[in-house]
């Protein structure tokens, strides 16, 4: 697809990051000052996706036509 309609000196890099939909939450932990292991940890992000209502007419209106032609 880039390669039939983007100038090849338009694009610098593309970057993916996988795994897509893997059904996880992913948290940062963290370790204490001298290394050791330390029980803090945040959430990063979670990494799910749902079918919603919304998705459903989103969907359909880019199948009738509403995806923008650029």
């Amino acid at each position: 697809m880039l390669r039939q309609h983007i100038p090849a000196e338009s694009v610098d890099l593309i970057y993916l990051d996988p795994p897509f939909n893997s059904n996880r939450s992913y948290n940062v932990l963290f370790k204490a000052h001298g290394g050791e292991e330390s029980q803090a940890q945040i959430e990063a992000f979670d990494d799910s996706w749902h079918w919603s209502q919304q998705t459903q007419a989103q969907y359909e209106a880019l199948i009738a036509g509403g995806a923008p032609g650029e």
